[in-house]
């Protein structure tokens, strides 16, 4: 069986779209001001897309690829073709967090109340996601990028990834149905450490809480973590998206009142003391950078 992944260079924020289905491969190219190119290749027996998000230079999160990742998954979801997508991170991170302040100025009521749909959309977007989805954690992951993990069919992570949710420092709340998820996956004592208490876990760590499926050695990550692709893909795609949709069935109302209750209850921190203090802490310590 023979893949290939195919890929430019953007300096800009994009996000790589990677669709191979039986008879092709077509990558979509979507850079900060959403422009799209696309080109075909020739792959055999797959049936996955690949889905990176972040800048060559920066890799944090900006509502601009929320909206970009929630179209790219929502294509996904209503392409027949595809079975399996892939979440990944472009350069050293899975993701560094959400670049909070890249979302601010002008009327802050606004700008809260835009960027907040957006998140809920997102995380809405993998709630309702029909297709298997495989968080591919090539390094360090913070924020949103960790409590997404919950949301996803499989995680496999790098030994040099690791993972950290430091909603407390920036006086914020759980995000993206972790307040629900986590305790589910690891047990309320260290959802607490995590979410509340800023605990960094590594890979090992993550995998044995069960947030994470299987750990790669960094330095075949990426050939490992495709060769174990293309043997989901040869599995019967009815089977593996009709066990989903059943496993999903009965926690997909939970977590969507998890998510709207999250969502109001950061808009609500975005406007506190703790919050307000975070940043001028975070925008006197960048300025001495």
């Amino acid at each position: 069986m023979r893949t290939e992944r195919i890929g430019k260079h953007f300096q800009q924020p994009f996000y790589n779209v990677t669709l191979n289905s039986r008879n092709s491969q077509m990558t979509l190219h979507i850079d900060a001001h959403a422009s799209v190119s696309d080109t075909t290749h020739f792959i055999e027996n797959l049936e996955a897309l690949e889905i990176e998000s972040g800048t060559r230079n920066s890799e944090h999160s900006t509502t601009k690829m929320y909206e970009e990742i929630s179209i790219a998954l929502e294509r996904a979801a209503h392409n027949d073709q595809i079975v399996i997508v892939a979440l990944t991170g472009v350069g050293e991170y899975y993701s560094s967090g959400n670049d909070i302040t890249s979302s601010f100025g002008g009327n802050m009521e606004d700008v809260v109340a835009a960027a907040s749909k957006k998140f809920e959309n997102l995380v809405e977007t993998f709630i309702n996601f029909p297709k298997i989805l495989v968080a591919v954690v090539n390094g360090p992951a913070i924020g949103i990028a960790v409590t997404t993990l919950g949301l996803c069919d499989v995680v496999f992570a790098s030994d040099k990834a690791t993972f950290q949710t430091p909603f407390s420092k920036l006086g914020l709340v759980a995000e993206g149905c972790s307040s629900y998820m986590f305790p589910m996956i690891m047990g309320h004592q260290r959802s607490m450490s995590m979410l509340c208490l800023n605990t960094k876990m590594n890979a090992m760590e993550a995998k044995e809480c069960g947030l994470v499926t299987e750990v790669f050695s960094h330095r075949t990550f990426q050939e490992d973590v495709w060769a174990r692709l293309v043997q989901y893909a040869d599995l019967p795609a009815k089977s593996l998206l009709s066990t989903k949709r059943l496993i999903r069935l009965h926690e997909r109302d939970a977590l969507k009142r998890a998510c709207r209750a999250e969502v109001l209850q950061l808009k609500e921190m975005y406007f506190s003391e703790d919050f307000i203090k975070a940043m001028l802490n975070f925008s006197s310590k960048r300025s001495k950078l």
